[in-house]
């Protein structure tokens, strides 16, 4: 019998590695182009697998894009957290946490891009549309954390404006390069 298990593991195991293959092929692609003009095909051939096969691990272009999107968020997320509970009790929770965040888009600007990419060109099912708030909403919750925990309960969402996409300069087509964006984006923060 453990030889059975062994074998249902290692081919699970290729699987979620063909599948993260999969995925950041359509961050990648995502990232670079409109929701609307990337098809299956494109990413199965950045992937480097036929178009029939990416349908076995998502059911179509939507669903791999919510899911490479909520997995760059779900490491946004865990980052702040991170960064809460470090500076909670320090007085530097509010410059800590900025910087993370900016850190964190800087370090992966795809996110920013592909969120914007998506609201400028997409439309969601509903059933996608409920998991993708639910992400954002666990983003803003981190965010009110913080300025709860420095007495800002009134004007959170006064607060958290500075931290969207257009603000920080991230997702910005005028930006440049990657270090041009970044640059700015820094800049932008520090004054």
């Amino acid at each position: 019998m453990p030889k059975i298990d062994t074998f249902k593991r290692l081919k699970e195991q290729e699987r979620e590695k063909r599948r993260t293959i999969i995925l950041d092929a359509a961050e990648y692609l995502f990232a670079s182009k409109p929701f609307t003009e990337v098809s299956m095909r494109r990413i199965a051939k950045e992937a480097g697998i036929s178009p029939a096969s990416i349908y076995t691990y998502f059911p179509d272009q939507e669903a791999l894009f919510l899911e490479s999107f909520l997995r760059g968020c779900k490491g946004l997320v865990k980052t702040l957290q991170e960064t809460i509970e470090a500076h909670c009790e320090t007085g530097d929770l509010m410059t800590a946490f900025t910087e993370a965040y900016v850190r964190y888009f800087t370090a992966h600007d795809t996110y920013f891009r592909m969120m914007a990419h998506f609201m400028l060109y997409a439309k969601l099912k509903p059933r996608s549309a409920v998991k993708l708030n639910r992400m954002i909403r666990s983003i803003l919750d981190e965010m009110d954390r913080v300025f709860k925990a420095l007495g800002m309960e009134k004007e959170v969402r006064f607060f958290r404006t500075p931290f969207s996409p257009p603000s920080t300069g991230s997702s910005s087509p005028s930006a440049g390069t990657p270090g041009a964006r970044r640059r700015k984006c820094w800049n932008t923060c520090s004054n």
